[in-house]
């Protein structure tokens, strides 16, 4: 019996050993490092190494993001310059990301080795949670606009229509100089550091129909303001040389009934 319950002890043990190999492998697989490729060579070391610290402060969050820069002469493979969304607001942050999820999605797969045809189901969940936390800044002169960030899941989830609109105004798009590129990548850091570090994502924030609805409702205010203080400024004065509307009233009543009773002593 002793050796019988050894025997099974071992073939358990075995067959979780096999198990696990693969799985160790897996992990270490869809766990990469954050990817600095400059094809073009517009970034110095230093830059790099600022891009590198922003990574560093993002994997303390409690949502940990990577930003990635990724830098090409041509045009990346999936990045799709047109053909965006009616609901998409055009030459905004998240409209720029869903130009470039397709070309995500390669970049990430050629970087950790990633094969769709040949993964399984458990690998392919592994490979879509990625998703969820890299960032990807692409350049090229090829593609419009020529600096687009691809936000994470994660990061695009806390992206709401006045983030949007702030991110945007803050972010060059154009400028494909590395000291541009890094400040991209800084501002984003900065974004994702104060809207990711909570273990609740806020939800993005107001959207369109709040901004509408806030704009209104302050516009009237500053109407209702405006033309309370010009009515205070000129008030309302009646006719008759300064005298008010009372005083003018008791004047024709006296007047028409003095002439009345001279029209009636007349009579008599």
């Amino acid at each position: 019996m002793n050796r019988l319950r050894k025997l099974i002890t071992r073939t358990i043990l075995a067959l979780a050993f096999l198990i696990l190999i693969p799985q160790q492998v897996s992990a270490n697989q869809f766990h990469p490092q954050p990817v600095i490729d400059d094809e073009m060579g517009i970034l110095s070391d230093a830059q790099k190494q600022q891009i590198m610290d922003d990574n560093a402060k993002l994997a303390k969050l409690k949502h940990p993001q990577q930003i990635w820069v990724v830098t090409s002469n041509e045009k990346f493979k999936g990045y799709d310059n047109s053909n965006d969304p009616v609901y998409y607001p055009k030459n905004r942050q998240t409209t720029f990301s869903y130009r470039a999820y397709n070309a995500t999605q390669s970049v990430i797969a050629n970087h950790v080795g990633y094969n769709k045809n040949t993964a399984n189901d458990a690998t392919m969940s592994d490979f879509d949670l990625l998703s969820y936390k890299i960032n990807i800044i692409f350049v090229s002169p090829k593609q419009k606009p020529a600096v687009a960030v691809s936000m994470s899941e994660n990061c695009s989830t806390v992206m709401g229509d006045l983030r949007d609109i702030i991110m945007t105004t803050l972010v060059d798009n154009d400028d494909i100089s590395g000291s541009n590129v890094t400040k991209v990548a800084n501002q984003y850091t900065r974004f994702m550091s104060k809207h990711l570090n909570s273990a609740v994502l806020d939800g993005g924030g107001p959207d369109s129909n709040d901004i509408f609805l806030w704009s209104v409702i302050i516009l009237i205010i500053i109407i209702w303001l405006i033309y309370g203080n010009y009515q205070s400024n000129h008030p309302h004065r009646g006719g008759g040389g300064g005298y008010s509307s009372s005083e003018y009233d008791v004047g024709f009543d006296d007047g028409w009934f003095m002439r009345k009773q001279n029209d009636d002593n007349a009579k008599w």
